[in-house]
């Protein structure tokens, strides 16, 4: 009985990772052919890494973060190693989701573009806020 949970776990967790993998290829691929590649000038190329570094950060990275603690083979690690992992995951999670930003209001503010008119804006910007108040809260305890 412990072994077909184990393997069902094993299939979730591998399923997981390849969905959370192929999201960021995925958007990769809508980026570089369909919206014409990255860039950091102030033209669109510049927001177009928007959705890339908060799929890469805030899906797959801080979805491994999450998780990094129920692997099986991380039971026997110390605990200051399971840690560190999980925080060094949630830390560049966090440096991702803050350049996408830099990337939104550059590009906006080069084509006076006004900051924050949608709800997407303060839904998105309020879940970095909390995101960055949790990532720090941890760090105390």
């Amino acid at each position: 009985m412990a072994m077909e949970g184990y393997r069902g776990f094993l299939a979730l967790l591998v399923s997981a990772l390849l969905v959370g993998f192929l999201s960021v290829i995925f958007t990769l691929v809508w980026v570089l052919h369909y919206r014409e590649g990255l860039g950091w000038d102030g033209t669109s190329l510049e927001f177009n890494w928007h959705p890339v570094l908060v799929v890469t950060g805030f899906v797959f990275i801080q979805g491994i973060a999450i998780i990094v603690y129920r692997l099986p083979w991380t039971w026997k690690c110390s605990k200051l190693l399971m840690k560190c992992i999980h925080a060094g995951l949630n830390a560049v999670a966090a440096i991702l989701a803050i350049i996408s930003l830099v990337a939104v209001f550059d590009f906006h503010n080069a084509l006076n573009i006004p900051n924050m008119y949608s709800l997407h804006s303060w839904v998105g910007l309020t879940a970095v806020i909390f995101y960055m108040l949790q990532v720090s809260a941890s760090a105390y305890l």
